[in-house]
């Protein structure tokens, strides 16, 4: 069971990978995903960004930052998959609904992140949002369930 709600979760966070086929066994829906190695859009290595904006309720500031980040995305050579949402109210202690902005960038290996750190279409993307934040928090890690 653990292992079904974990396969969904992750299915969830990359919806835009794929799109799941549904299939019905014994009155149960199951999602199942079949992607080749061609297809595959998680990359083992995931960064995400949790951005604060300066004027976090600035409507320009957003669409700005918004169109930087869809150039940025569109340009890069390494990202392999991306998630780029908002924070959603939360009443739980254990949530944290502050940021403006969380960004989940996946890439195939730790060693094509240190390569966007340095490609261009990233330091564009710098050069001309990072007058609109505040504060960012990164956190990077690697797949341990490949």
């Amino acid at each position: 069971m653990k292992n079904l709600f974990l396969f969904m979760t992750i299915g969830l966070v990359f919806w835009n990978c794929k799109s799941p086929e549904k299939e019905s066994i014994e009155n149960q829906e199951v999602v199942v995903t079949a992607v080749t190695e061609e297809e595959q859009c998680l990359g083992s290595f995931a960064h995400n960004v949790y951005v604060w904006l300066k004027r976090p309720d600035s409507k320009e500031d957003q669409e700005t930052f918004l169109t930087l980040m869809t150039r940025f995305l569109d340009e890069s050579q390494y990202v392999v998959s991306s998630h780029v949402g908002a924070a959603v109210p939360s009443g739980r202690s254990v949530v944290d609904d502050s940021f403006s902005f969380a960004v989940l960038l996946t890439f195939k290996s730790k060693e094509d992140q240190d390569l966007y750190q340095e490609e261009e279409a990233h330091k564009q993307f710098i050069a001309g949002a990072s007058h609109l934040w505040e504060k960012l928090v990164i956190y990077d890690s690697t797949n341990l369930l490949e």
